[in-house]
């Protein structure tokens, strides 16, 4: 030390000097946080230069300074390098998640080093690497401080709301157990924000059935397609899927009834083919087509090749498509063809269309052979 100013310098060769810390202790829920003024300087690209937190014998995380790429490294993340001359750099590290930050003026980095056990001791090391010599690291003041989010945590809790912890969480996530349970039992059940907010930061088994119910309560209180297709998405792995999914029929199926046209029930069929109310759509579609096509005063051929026509519209309209979205398509094309056989049958449109069956059913065979 000259002047109280801390001198690593890298003077023999092979022999970098290093400074270590005495063993720091810390807790579950600590965020190690170095802060220092310090200023580096290196003789040649060889120069490599480290502050590490070691928890046993192995760093666990690092800073590293490479003159070579004119970086300050914390693992694969990069800021500009600062030579020879004076800077703060704040280093902090949880070793409970293992998340890092690295902060150098206005620009920070972060990464996730190794975690460690909930409780244990720790040491800071710093030195001056590098081949032959002449480099050296300076330290004008340097503060090491532990502040336990837990303990944030709670104060926050109990004194902010939920939703501040939670956004205050969002920037750590070192929180323990106990104090996730406490912000989950303070949840605002009547809030979409609170609950789906919480849903995504503690992606757990233990809370996920709780909360879809929860959210799933809120859903039918408004009671829409779009409300219950939304938690679906939300919640894609939970019990109560399904009920919203049979939601999403009865709505939908309520609605094509109340517009009734062939149109509206296609639309239901194509988008629900497996929906309980696909047998009582096909049947009101086939009943509103059996009197549009089928009138006192309509010219039956015509009639009939306007059917096929329809019906073979829909049918291409679908071969692009995958197989299981092509189920509603060919079921209405097979409720139209019904409708050709039953009501046509005398017709040469009736009769184009069971060739064109036997043709494809030839080339079936034929290419199966």
């Amino acid at each position: 030390v000259v002047d109280g100013i801390l001198r690593l310098e890298h003077d023999l060769k092979y022999m970098p000097p290093i400074l270590v810390t005495r063993p720091i202790t810390y807790i579950d829920g600590d965020s190690i946080t170095i802060t220092r003024r310090t200023k580096i300087h290196y003789n040649n690209p060889s120069f490599v230069g480290t502050l590490q937190i070691i928890i046993g014998k192995k760093p666990v995380c690092s800073i590293t300074y490479k003159a070579n790429d004119n970086g300050f490294y914390l693992g694969n993340s990069k800021v500009k390098a600062k030579w020879n001359e004076w800077f703060v750099e704040r280093f902090s590290y949880t070793p409970q998640t293992g998340e890092a930050t690295y902060s150098v003026g206005s620009e920070t980095i972060t990464t996730s080093c190794n975690a460690s056990t909930s409780n244990g001791l720790l040491r800071i090391s710093t030195s001056p690497r590098g081949n032959y010599t002449g480099h050296h690291i300076k330290i004008d003041s340097v503060e090491i401080s532990a502040l336990n989010w837990n303990n944030d945590y709670l104060t926050t809790l109990r004194e902010r709301g939920v939703l501040v912890f939670l956004s205050e969480y969002s920037k750590v996530k070192s929180a323990n157990t106990k104090v996730i349970e406490m912000a989950y039992k303070q949840l605002d059940r009547s809030s979409f924000a609170e609950l789906i907010q919480f849903k995504n930061l503690f992606v757990s088994d233990a809370y996920y059935e709780s909360l879809a119910a929860s959210v799933y309560d809120l859903v039918k209180e408004q009671d829409s397609i779009s409300g219950y297709q939304w938690f679906i998405s939300e919640f894609p792995s939970s019990k109560i899927s399904k009920q919203a999914l049979s939601k999403i029929h009865n709505l939908s199926f309520a609605l094509a009834k109340s517009i009734n046209t062939i149109s509206s029930y296609n639309d239901f069929l194509i988008a629900f083919p497996i929906a309980s109310q696909v047998e009582t759509a096909q049947e009101l579609a086939y009943n509103l087509e059996k009197s549009e096509y089928t009138g006192f005063f309509s010219n039956e051929e015509k009639e009939a090749r306007r059917l096929l026509v329809q019906s073979k519209i829909l049918e291409q309209s679908s071969e692009d498509l995958q197989s299981g979205e092509r189920v509603g398509y060919i079921m209405i094309v097979n409720r139209m063809n019904e409708l050709l056989k039953a009501e046509f049958s005398s017709t040469d449109a009736k009769l184009r269309h069971l060739e064109s069956n036997e043709f494809k059913s030839f080339v079936k065979i034929f290419k199966r052979n």
